[in-house]
């Protein structure tokens, strides 16, 4: 396990549900993901703690911004092996999948 404040590069990069919707700049499920950053849809924000579990398991804490509030969030993500799907674990144990935008 690897903690740190940056987002590896195999994680980094613009993720959508559908990926005709990579240029679309009001797609609700487009999420940003880059070094010290993380934007969603409506909430963005500074990245505080990166942990690592393996090559392909992501663990994001940041201070999120977003509809005039302010908040701490921690996500997990997986990544597909050929680095082109990411998928979204919520806590409930539902997922959500999206497509890494070329």
């Amino acid at each position: 396990m690897v903690s740190a404040q940056s987002i590896p590069p195999r994680f980094q990069g613009t993720w959508v549900e559908n990926l005709k919707n990579c240029d679309a700049p009001m797609d609700e499920t487009k999420l940003v993901l880059s070094d010290g950053r993380v934007d969603f849809h409506e909430s963005w924000g500074k990245i505080i703690a990166v942990t690592v579990d393996d090559e392909l398991n992501l663990r994001v804490t940041a201070e999120l911004a977003g509809e005039g509030e302010t908040w701490k969030d921690t996500f997990r993500f997986r990544l597909s092996e050929n680095h082109q799907k990411l998928t979204s674990i919520h806590q409930d144990g539902i997922s959500f999948t999206r497509h890494r935008c070329p």
